[in-house]
Order: structure tokens, then sequence, then C-alpha cells
């Protein structure tokens, strides 16, 4: 096609190329204006939709930020991330949903202390806890340990 319009443009006279120019340069002209009309039918819609057509992203106004971070240190401060541990039940919570009871106002309190029984058995247990050295059938406690070591 182009090498057509090439050979047909040779022969043409100046008066043909000057027309040819002349439209031409009346079509690029038509694009433009249609161009810029739908641009301008495309804001002009977009406006009636929404009136309020604010540049997007919009840029975080400076209060707003000042603001958020406030609220952010707010939440994350000492005070309010401390946790307590229950005595009753050993079950971390937020020291703000926690509850202080005086020792003296604990109803039962006799249920809560820890047997003479098993505190020697805890006793027991710390002192002689099992180590395994890696065969199945060697087996030795602490206590055991220990005789060996110090001896």
């Amino acid at each position: 096609m182009n090498e057509r319009n090439r050979s047909s443009r040779t022969n043409e006279s100046e008066e043909q190329r000057q027309i040819r120019l002349e439209q031409q340069t009346k079509r690029s002209q038509a694009n433009r204006t249609k161009k810029k009309l739908e641009k301008q039918n495309y804001k002009n819609i977009g406006a009636g939709q929404d009136s309020i057509r604010l540049p997007w992203p919009e840029p975080i106004s400076r209060d707003l930020k000042d603001t958020r971070l406030q609220q952010f240190l707010e939440q994350m401060s000492m005070s309010k991330l401390a946790e307590a541990t229950c005595a009753v039940c050993n079950i971390r919570t937020p020291a703000k949903d926690s509850k202080k009871i005086a020792i003296s106002k604990i109803p039962n309190i006799h249920l809560l202390k820890v047997s003479e029984e098993l505190k020697n058995l805890i006793k027991n247990a710390s002192k002689n806890t099992a180590i395994f050295t890696g065969n199945d059938n060697d087996v030795q406690t602490t206590a055991h340990v220990k005789s060996i070591v110090y001896a």
C-alpha cells in the first residue's frame, strides 16, 4: 500500500501535492478536535456522576497523620500492653482485664495452698530427673549423676 502511494506521489503535480497535504492537515485537525471533545465529554460525565472528583491518590492530611500516630502510640504504650498472670489458673491476660484482690478477701484460701505431699513430690522430682544417654537401656537420674561427678 505504501509503495503504491509513493509511486502515485512521484507522478503527481505540485498542485495535486498541495491539495493532498491540505486534506491531510484537515483530517489531522479534525482528529485532534474529535479527541479533545471526547476527553472533555469524559470529564463532564465524570463530574456529573461525582461533582467532588478529587485527584487520586489524594495526599493524607498532616492532622490525620498526627491523630493516627498519637492513637497508635497510646495503644502500644506499656500500660496498654501490660500483662498479669492469674494466681489461681496461671493464665496470662492483659492487665487492664485483670482484677486485683487482696489475699485476705479470697474465700476458701486453703484450697489454693499447696499440700505437703505435692511439695515433697516436686522436690524429689527435681532431684531425680531422668537423663537419657542415648541407649534405650541406659537411663540415669540426676541424683546418680551428681554422686558420680562429686565423688
